[in-house]
């Protein structure tokens, strides 16, 4: 994604604007080791990073988007031709899977990386 191909980026706007950004500790010492990791400048570990996290932003949300309509639609069918303890069960694992999906990167995610 880059802004001078964006739609969404007003005819005459400079698309090379210069961010600033202070980061924590723990942050600054994982973006120094990608940097090295990569062997690149700063100002190309920032960009790489920032891409490819609005990249896997928009795939994750197409997976969830994916999900719940199976899920959904699974429910739906369960509704109808199964007890309602079943239909309860189900519609709760999608609950507990909606809040343990949504919150992965900020808990699980971070101690398995």
């Amino acid at each position: 994604m880059t802004g001078e191909n964006s739609d969404d980026i007003p005819d005459g706007y400079n698309t090379e604007q210069t961010r600033a950004t202070r980061l924590k500790a723990d942050t600054e010492r994982d973006f120094l080791r990608y940097r090295d990791e990569h062997d690149i400048s700063d100002a190309e570990a920032l960009r790489r990073l920032v891409r490819e996290a609005l990249d896997d932003t928009d795939e994750t949300l197409r997976t969830m988007n994916k999900t719940a309509l199976l899920a959904g639609f699974i429910y739906v069918v369960l509704y109808f031709t199964a007890d309602p303890t079943t239909a309860g069960a189900v519609g709760g694992l999608y609950i507990a899977f909606g809040v343990i999906w949504s919150t992965f990167p900020a808990t699980v995610g971070r101690y398995l990386s």
